[in-house]
C-alpha cells in the first residue's frame, strides 16, 4: 500500500498504537501460513518492511517483531520517528533516576595538629564545609566514599598516596550530585563533612588484617 494513500494521523495516535503493540494489547495485521510463518497484511506492510529478512521456520516472527517497532509504527501512521518519540515522552515521561544522595563514610588522614586531610593528595578537610569536584569515570575526579563505616575503615588506597602511612579517621559525610561507582566505592561531585566518628585507624594494622 502506498504510504500517501493512508489517512493522516497524529504522532500521539501513533505513540498510543506503539504502546498498545509493545504491551501486547493490540497486534499487527497479518496472518500465518501453514508453516507458522507470519506475514503482514497489505494494509500493514510498509516500505520499511522491505529491509526485513523474510520469516523462516527457525524465525517465524521476523515480520511480527519488526511491525511492533517504533520505526514501523511511525511509518505506518505517516509520522516521523522523531515526532513519535516526542509523543511517547509526553505520554510516558521518563522516570527520574533514583538519587544516590545521602550519608556516606570517608577515610581521611589524621594530621599531627588534629586536622583531617585527603589520604591521596593531602588536601585539608574541615567539619561543616562543602567541597566540590566533578566526578568523572576512570577515577578522574570527585570525592571517594563508602556506604558503610566498615568499608571505609578497610579502604585500600593507591600506593602513590601522599599520606598513605598516616593515622586515619573516619568522617561521616553527606554526598550528592553526579557520581561514579566502582564496586563498593563511590565518587561524588559534592561532599559536605558532617562529623568525625570515634576511633583512630593505624594503616599498618589494617594491612596486616587483609
Amino acid at each position: 500500500m502506498n504510504q500517501t494513500d493512508k489517512p493522516r494521523t497524529t504522532a500521539t495516535e501513533a505513540a498510543n498504537e506503539y504502546i498498545a503493540r509493545r504491551d501486547r494489547k493490540t497486534h499487527p495485521s497479518g496472518r500465518s501460513d501453514n508453516g507458522g510463518r507470519w506475514y503482514p497484511s497489505d494494509t500493514e506492510r510498509c516500505q520499511c518492511c522491505a529491509d526485513i529478512r523474510g520469516p523462516s521456520r527457525a524465525y517465524p516472527w521476523a515480520y511480527m517483531t519488526h511491525c511492533r517497532t517504533r520505526q514501523h509504527v511511525a511509518t505506518l501512521y505517516g509520522v516521523t520517528l522523531a515526532d513519535l518519540n516526542k509523543a511517547l515522552r509526553e505520554i510516558e515521561p521518563p522516570k527520574p533516576r533514583a538519587s544516590m544522595a545521602g550519608v556516606y563514610y570517608k577515610a581521611v588522614a589524621l594530621l599531627d595538629n588534629g586536622s583531617y586531610a585527603s589520604i591521596y593528595n593531602g588536601s585539608v578537610y574541615e567539619i561543616g564545609q562543602t567541597y566540590i569536584d566533578a566526578a568523572r569515570q576512570n577515577h578522574n575526579g570527585g570525592y571517594y566514599v563508602y556506604r558503610s563505616r566498615a568499608e571505609a575503615r578497610n579502604a585500600a588506597v593507591p600506593s602513590n598516596s601522599a599520606l598513605r602511612d598516616s593515622l586515619r579517621a573516619i568522617l561521616e559525610v553527606h554526598c550528592e550530585g553526579r557520581h561514579c561507582r566502582y564496586s563498593n566505592k563511590y565518587s561524588f561531585s559534592r561532599m559536605t563533612i558532617i562529623r568525625r566518628l570515634e576511633g583512630t585507624i593505624n594503616p599498618f594494622v589494617i594491612a596486616q588484617l587483609r
